[in-house]
């Protein structure tokens, strides 16, 4: 591959990153919610939306950030009546976060306008053109994947769309889609 080849693939892969993290999810969690979400606050719900309920504790390594972080993000969210937290009487060290139906309801809205949007997108694309894509992005998802050296929080939270192709299937035990066969929650 040529320098200027490669520093065009980079470009555009930061570009699509860029458009699609930063300008769509944020435009899509805004037309979503009635109150205003920060990104960490609505990766939470959707984390809740796949499994709930889950610890504070595992909702900050898989957002990869601490827990006086989650914790303040999830205080937030219990204050705007999205997720309730509770303790176990068994584990009184652990706090139980649950999607409540206003969160579920952000979530599920917030997929909607991105499905919409998406599929509009896509008809500016032929058949092909959108399999040929389909298999590019696969084949670049995977290979930024193996650059990682640890990759057990890795999640591109999925939702079981990859599932026999997914890269990270020897750490099932990360993937929310598969905890949510093996527990029955699907």
């Amino acid at each position: 591959m040529t320098k200027s080849l490669s520093k065009e693939v980079i470009d555009l892969s930061r570009l699509l990153i860029q458009v699609v993290c930063d300008k769509f999810e944020r435009n899509y969690i805004a037309e979503s919610s009635p109150v205003h979400l920060s990104k960490n606050q609505f990766t939470i719900l959707h984390l809740l939306f796949t499994i709930s309920p889950l610890p504070i504790s595992q909702i900050a390594d898989i957002l990869q950030i601490s827990r006086a972080a989650a914790s303040k993000s999830i205080d937030d969210l219990v204050r705007k009546k999205l997720v309730r937290r509770q303790v176990p009487r068994k584990d009184r060290r652990s706090n139980m976060v649950y999607l409540l139906d206003s969160g579920r309801n952000i979530v599920q809205k917030f997929l909607v306008h991105f499905n919409r949007r998406q599929r509009t997108i896509h008809t500016g694309m032929s058949q092909e053109e959108l399999q040929t894509l389909v298999t590019l992005l696969r084949k670049f998802v995977g290979l930024c994947v193996e650059q990682e050296k640890d990759i057990s929080l890795i999640c591109v939270m999925c939702n079981g769309i990859i599932r026999e192709n997914c890269n990270l299937i020897e750490n099932q035990e990360v993937c929310r889609y598969f905890y949510k066969q093996t527990q029955g929650g699907a």
